[in-house]
C-alpha cells in the first residue's frame, strides 16, 4: 500500500488510510491557524493506492497546482496543495515510519518579525528566529506580503478582492485593499519590489476598487503608485479611475506628470497597448487639469 505525506518547510506529516482533515479548528488533523482557512478547511482520503482532496465549503477553496477544485480530486506525488495563505506539497513516502493513528496535529504559525509560516514545534521562526503570534487574526492576513512567497501571495490576497467584487461585497474588498497597500509598504521598504506583471495587477484591482467605492482614497494611492514605479496602467484601469470624482486633483495631476514623464522618455509604438495606455492617461491628466 502506498504511503503519503504532506511536506510544509521542515515539517512532515503522515496520512494514514481514510481522512485527515485540515483547517483552523483544533479538531483538524492538521491545524493552520490562517483567518484565510475555513474552520474545516478540506480533507485528504487516503483509499489503497489512491489519495483525494476535498474542498469542504470553505470561503476561499482548495488549490492544487494552482487550480481551484471543488470536487474531490486525485492527489498525485509532488501535487502543490494551498489552503490559505500556506503551501503544502503532496508527495510519496518511499522510507520512514508513519504516524500512529488517532488525533495528531500540525499547527502553523506566522513569525511575528518577518511574516513566513513555519510549524510550532520549532517554536521559533527557521528564517529569522522570531516566535508566533498567538493571535494570527489580524497579524496573519496583514503579514502575508511579507511572507517568503510574496508573488504567491500577493495573488491570493487579489483573488479576494475579485471575489469580495463579484458579490458585491464593496466594504470586504476595500478593507482587503488597505491591507494589500500596508504590505506593499513593507516590501518595498524590504527592498521587495514588485515585478511587472505584479504591478499591472495591483493597479487594475485599484482602479476596481475604486471604481466600486466610488473612493478618491484608491485613486490618489494608484497614482502615488504609479508615479513610484514608472509603470504605464492599462487604458481599462484609467478609464475606471476617470469615473470617481476629485475635489481637489493637484495631488494627482503631480504623480501622473511623473509617471507620463517616465512612460515618454522611452521609445512607445503607436498602435500598441502602451500607446493605448500613454493616450489613455494623457487625457485624463487633461480632464484633472481642466
Amino acid at each position: 500500500m502506498a504511503r503519503y505525506r504532506l511536506r510544509f518547510h521542515l515539517q512532515e506529516i503522515d496520512l494514514v488510510a481514510g481522512e485527515t482533515l485540515l483547517g483552523r479548528s483544533p479538531d483538524c488533523h492538521v491545524t493552520i491557524e490562517d483567518p484565510l482557512v475555513s474552520r474545516v478547511h478540506a480533507r485528504i482520503v487516503v483509499d489503497g493506492d489512491s489519495a483525494t482532496i476535498e474542498d469542504l465549503n470553505s470561503r476561499n477553496g482548495v488549490r492544487v497546482n494552482g487550480v481551484l477544485v471543488r470536487e474531490p480530486t486525485p492527489l498525485h506525488d509532488r501535487d502543490r496543495v494551498r489552503i490559505g495563505a500556506q503551501e503544502f506539497l503532496f508527495h510519496l513516502q518511499t522510507t520512514g515510519s508513519r504516524r500512529s493513528s488517532g488525533k495528531s496535529t500540525g499547527f502553523l504559525r506566522n513569525c511575528e518579525s518577518c511574516g513566513t509560516p513555519f510549524p510550532q514545534e520549532l517554536g521559533t521562526c527557521p528564517h529569522c528566529g522570531g516566535v508566533g503570534r498567538p493571535n494570527q487574526e489580524e497579524a496573519t492576513l496583514s503579514g502575508v506580503l511579507a511572507s517568503s512567497r510574496p508573488s504567491w501571495a500577493m495573488d491570493l490576497l487579489f483573488e479576494l478582492i475579485d471575489r469580495a467584487l463579484s458579490i458585491g461585497r464593496w466594504e470586504d474588498a476595500d478593507e482587503v485593499m488597505g491591507r494589500v497597500a500596508a504590505a506593499l509598504e513593507e516590501r518595498l521598504a524590504a527592498g521587495d519590489v514588485p515585478n511587472e506583471e505584479e504591478y499591472t495587477r495591483l493597479v487594475s484591482v485599484a482602479s476596481r476598487v475604486a471604481q466600486a467605492r466610488h473612493s478618491a482614497k484608491w485613486v490618489r494611492w494608484t497614482a502615488a503608485v504609479l508615479c513610484r514605479s514608472g509603470r504605464l496602467p492599462s487604458a481599462e484601469a484609467v478609464a475606471r479611475l476617470r469615473t470617481v470624482p476629485l475635489q481637489d486633483s493637484a495631488d494627482v495631476v503631480a504623480d501622473l506628470d511623473a509617471c507620463l514623464r517616465h512612460a515618454t522618455s522611452t521609445a512607445i509604438t503607436s498602435g500598441t497597448d502602451e500607446a493605448s495606455s500613454l493616450a489613455a492617461l494623457e487625457q485624463w491628466r487633461r480632464e484633472l487639469r481642466q
